[in-house]
C-alpha cells in the first residue's frame, strides 16, 4: 500500500511539471474559472452552479462570463486525474496548481 501511495505521489508530481507549462488561467466577473468542454470550473475544484462555455474557437478559446477562457492544454495526465480531480486540496493551495480532468492549471 505505501508503494502504491509513493507511486502515485510521484506520477502526480511528474504531470504537475509537464502540464503546467502553457496553462492559463480566466479571471471572470463571477471569480477565477477555467472551462472543459461545455464546463467552466472555480478555483476550488467546483462547477460554477451556471456554466457559459461556448463552442471552443480555432485557438481554444471558450466564452465565460465576458471574458475569453482557455482550457488546459494537457491531456497526459487523464487517467490520475479522473482518480483524483476534486480530492487534493491541500495540494492545490499549498503550490498554486488546480487538478482538472485536462490535467493541471497552475494559478501562480
Amino acid at each position: 500500500m505505501q508503494f502504491k501511495n509513493t507511486f502515485v505521489t510521484l506520477v502526480v508530481l511528474l504531470c504537475a511539471a509537464f502540464a503546467s507549462v502553457n496553462a492559463t488561467v480566466c479571471r471572470t466577473q463571477k471569480g477565477v474559472a477555467w472551462c472543459e468542454g461545455t464546463r467552466c470550473w472555480k478555483r476550488d475544484t467546483s462547477t460554477f452552479t451556471r456554466t457559459y462555455c461556448s463552442s471552443a474557437s480555432v485557438d481554444g478559446t471558450y466564452q465565460f462570463n465576458g471574458s475569453n477562457c482557455r482550457r488546459c492544454p494537457s491531456t497526459s495526465c487523464a487517467i490520475v486525474t479522473k482518480l483524483f480531480h476534486g480530492s487534493l486540496p491541500a495540494y492545490h493551495s499549498a503550490n498554486g496548481y488546480v487538478l482538472t480532468s485536462k490535467g493541471w492549471c497552475y494559478y501562480g
